[in-house]
């Protein structure tokens, strides 16, 4: 084959890629939307989430959210590891998020503020006094998922 033929595949597996990327961060958005058990209203969402949590996914990370607004989170095993912030609820069409304020209608936003750094955007997925889902707005969309020590 020639040169050319080889970039056109090249181009066609990026734009395949990119389609993926997209269509699969629209897909967890949109049920998350659909399927959200959450707390309502602001308020509740944050007096929902006060406690300790545990990585479903690395049980070594922990986030504690307190009753004041403030959020740590830690590694177990590493102190050096461990953070600690601020978190609040926003309003999703008054922040510039990485997605569209229309397809986070009905579901609670927070951003989490470590010293120093950008905000982080979490939608919180599902909330019940057992566990915790959240989708991380401001990266890939990953839903990090949790269960409560205490």
């Amino acid at each position: 084959m020639n040169k050319s033929v080889w970039w056109l595949i090249g181009v066609l597996i990026v734009l395949a890629g990119l389609a993926y990327y997209f269509h699969d961060n629209r897909v967890v958005l949109q049920q998350a939307s659909a399927t959200q058990e959450s707390a309502t209203g602001a308020e509740n969402t944050q007096d929902a989430l006060v406690g300790t949590w545990r990585s479903t996914q690395d049980p070594k990370f922990m986030r504690e959210f307190r009753v004041d607004g403030t959020v740590t989170d830690s590694y177990e095993g590493v102190p050096s590891a461990t953070q600690t912030g601020t978190y609040a609820s926003v309003d999703a069409s008054q922040t510039d998020l990485p997605v569209p304020a229309s397809a986070l209608e009905g579901m609670s936003v927070i951003a989490i503020s470590f010293s120093g750094e950008e905000p982080l955007y979490f939608s919180i997925f599902t909330l019940t006094d057992t566990s915790l889902e959240m989708i991380y707005l401001s990266g890939m969309g990953n839903i990090l998922s949790f269960t409560k020590v205490r």
